[in-house]
């Protein structure tokens, strides 16, 4: 049974024509999740922030946005603050300054479109899901093959794609991939061919990105998101597809085999393993010394921290490349415990989708926990919360403030498939 919102929301949705306001959020909402992972379209990106920001605004003004409860609220507050206090104390305020420009705002931004009340929640979960599928098409064929002619590599022949980063890149795969395994339909076969080919490149791409973490990460994921949706036929297929896809590109790729050989360093720390160790013992100085609001909010301040408290054998890099070790180090304990508390209330969240029983609701849960363990452990090499990863994030929990409603009778897994409710 819809509440009065949602009826409200229905109601005025695409009242004034082409450009309606739920037309408006559907455009803004599609072009901002297209070229979020794209390094040549940030620009167009943030111009579409903006534009999005005033929407915002507006929707707010008009009392037309989702309500959230307000233990969120409290969260979310307190979230704000730890970040706010940071910065009046931070070692670099303009750096800070910075980062809340190019972080939180944007962060927030991408939340809060999702949950502006002028489309439907039906279209605004399909144009969401499907601006995502897209961009990683896009990813996967006009970003990937051109990296056998020397485009989009690095000197030490890193795949970047689109993305301008190989990092930045495994983790829109550690998004990606699960995302197209709950796409796959029960029974059905149209498009199943396609979205395994998507895998498979998908699979080539993080390898060939050579981030070994995403290597570690990315298999456990994918039984992860098999294991919690029961798809038992989709798990062996996709172990048949891992292990030929990964057969033959080690064979292929002497790259690929010199890259593997380097997992030795996490016996002896060394290479980029050994880099990160002084990192550490100097963000350790740094919380001991700052304990409770940390030093600075921002993706670059480290720089300056590391400056503060040099380690032998180390240099001063933009982050400690260590989610749990960054977030103490520029929020200190408050920091830490209001993102965790964030999170925990998205947990919940999912949980309460899970519950309900729903196809969505229980594909929703699935991603949110597949996506957590992947993101878990990439945390413990790199600083994943900057740039668009922090944006999926928040996309990702702004999803789940909306109602999972199925037809009655569907029984997919498959998020893409539109509501007849």
């Amino acid at each position: 049974m819809k509440t009065s919102d949602e009826n409200k929301k229905t109601a005025t949705a695409g009242k004034g024509g082409f450009f309606s306001a739920a037309n408006i959020q559907v455009v803004l909402l599609f072009v901002i999740l297209l070229t979020q992972p794209f390094k040549k379209m940030h620009g167009l990106t943030n111009l579409f922030l903006i534009l999005a920001l005033v929407f915002i605004i507006v929707m707010i003004v008009k009392k037309r946005f989702f309500p959230l409860p307000r233990p969120f609220l409290y969260i979310l507050v307190a979230y704000t603050a730890s970040i706010i206090l940071s910065t009046i104390i931070s070692i670099d305020v303009e750096e800070s300054i910075d980062g809340i420009r190019s972080e939180y705002l944007k962060q927030m931004i991408a939340f809060c479109l999702i949950l502006a009340g002028a489309a439907e929640t039906r279209k605004i979960r399909n144009t969401v899901l499907g601006a995502f599928f897209l961009s990683g098409l896009i990813m996967s064929t006009i970003g990937f093959f051109p990296y056998f002619f020397g485009f989009f590599t690095t000197n030490d022949h890193r795949l970047l794609s689109l993305s301008g980063s190989y990092t930045r890149l495994a983790y829109f795969y550690l998004f990606y991939i699960p995302f197209l395994i709950l796409l796959l339909p029960g029974k059905e076969t149209r498009g199943k061919v396609g979205i395994y080919i998507l895998m498979a490149l998908g699979l080539a791409a993080t390898f060939f990105s050579k981030t070994r973490v995403a290597w570690i990460t990315l298999p456990p994921s994918m039984l992860l998101v098999c294991i919690l949706t029961k798809k038992w036929r989709t798990l062996l297929i996709l172990a048949l597809i891992f292990i030929l896809c990964t057969g033959a590109l080690f064979i292929l790729s002497p790259t690929l085999r010199s890259r593997a050989g380097d997992f030795r360093e996490l016996l002896d720390w060394s290479g980029s393993f050994g880099e990160r160790l002084p990192l550490w013992k100097s963000a350790a100085k740094s919380i001991r010394q700052h304990p409770i609001l940390g030093r600075g909010y921002g993706k670059y301040i480290f720089r300056k921290i590391y400056l503060e408290n040099p380690v032998e054998g180390g240099q001063a890099k933009s982050d400690t490349h260590n989610t749990f070790i960054e977030l103490l180090v520029q929020r200190g304990a408050l920091g830490f415990l209001t993102t965790f508390l964030v999170y925990l209330f998205f947990l919940k969240l999912a949980w309460r989708r899970h519950v309900e029983g729903t196809p969505r609701g229980r594909a929703y849960f699935a991603y949110f926990v597949t996506i957590s363990f992947g993101l878990a452990l990439f945390s413990m090499v790199d600083n994943i919360y900057v740039k668009e990863t922090g944006r999926y994030l928040w996309q990702l929990a702004a999803l789940g403030f909306l109602p999972i409603q199925s037809p009655k009778g569907d029984h997919s897994h498959s998020p893409g498939r539109q509501d007849r409710s």
